[in-house]
């Protein structure tokens, strides 16, 4: 196998604890060295941050490292993040290098590298014997759960991890694959893009290089919410985040219709997630009647990264909140 390329980034996959603080760590990270005993790699460090400290400038200049190499120099590119945004990295390196010819896996951890309960070791493991052993082009994820084995995640698909247990799962509840005694084992659901689609070519869904100049509002839905609290002043559109069936308070004064008709009349798009095929609430269907628009089958970090690109990309398409792009979309 040709040699890999490791991109660090920060995170707690590169971080270690002294005093009871973690933060970054500037010295070679174990769990790699431990991983790639015997095998030939390089690494580049573009940024070294804790990934809460992200923003959407930092996606693009991890997926400009990437761009940067040599593709044809190695079997594999390896991107170590931080759990807390993952799921939102994941989904901008997704839409931005669907074009490259070769996987690209992100490897999170739940601990710190030297803490006995960490993963680290795990989840870069499985990215390798995902890369050596899968024959996938895209972007992807390993990570382990608990004791369970290592999965293979499409990174457009990935959920935040959870508080409790640090779980990474995918949308949709399936994920690509698994890796078991260091072979991956493709998930066999009907929600999974075959191994044919996967490895077609294709054109990244936006650029790299891009200035964001123009936010997204992520507004999540609660009892007591008062939308007309809101100031969407400011913002390129506004995605809201519904209860699980697809629903928001659409009663009194403040109500989830009366923001969405007052955003645009300011000319702010108004979005939401989760949203279903087929009968829906009624009052669903009252937020739809205001002009908001459904973003069916995905992700809320997916959406939200999508608008964000779609919003600072010229000539992005009008139907692009429900085009599928990138694997993302689950039917």
């Amino acid at each position: 196998m040709k040699k890999l390329a490791v991109v660090t980034t920060g995170g707690t996959i590169g971080s270690s604890a002294e005093g009871g603080i973690i933060r970054v760590s500037e010295r070679e990270n174990p769990a790699v060295t431990r991983a790639m005993a015997g095998r030939e790699y390089d690494v580049f460090s573009p940024i070294n941050i804790l990934s809460e400290n992200a923003l959407p400038a930092t996606w693009d200049r991890i997926a400009r490292a990437v761009r940067a190499l040599d593709w044809e120099e190695y079997a594999g590119i390896l991107v170590t993040h931080g759990t807390d945004t993952l799921c939102y990295t994941g989904a901008a390196l997704a839409y931005t290098l669907g074009d490259v010819p070769i996987p690209i896996v992100l490897v999170s951890a739940a601990y710190e590298p030297d803490d006995p309960r960490s993963n680290a070791f795990a989840n870069i493991q499985g990215a390798v014997d995902f890369i050596r052993t899968g024959g996938l082009r895209g972007v992807f994820a390993a990570y382990q759960n608990g004791g369970e084995p290592c999965k293979i995640h499409l990174a457009a698909r990935l959920e935040e991890v959870t508080a409790c247990g640090a779980r990474l799962d995918s949308y949709g509840g399936a994920p690509l694959g698994t890796i078991q005694a260091h072979q991956f084992i493709p998930e066999q659901v009907p929600a999974n893009p075959s191994a044919e689609a996967l490895n077609q070519r294709r054109k990244p869904a936006f650029p790299t290089g891009i200035a964001f100049d123009r936010s997204v509002a992520l507004i999540k839905a609660y009892p007591g919410i008062d939308y007309g609290a809101l100031d969407p002043t400011g913002y390129a559109a506004v995605l809201h985040i519904l209860y699980h069936s697809g629903t928001g308070r659409t009663e009194g004064a403040g109500s989830l219709p009366e923001c969405i008709r007052r955003c645009a009349g300011m000319g702010i798009p108004s979005y939401f997630t989760p949203a279903h095929r087929g009968d829906r609430y009624s009052t669903t269907q009252q937020l739809i009647d205001a002009g908001a628009i459904p973003m069916p089958g995905i992700s809320t970090a997916a959406a939200y990264v999508k608008l964000v690109y779609g919003c600072n990309t010229p000539g992005a398409p009008a139907d692009l909140p429900t085009r599928d792009l990138c694997f993302e979309t689950v039917e």
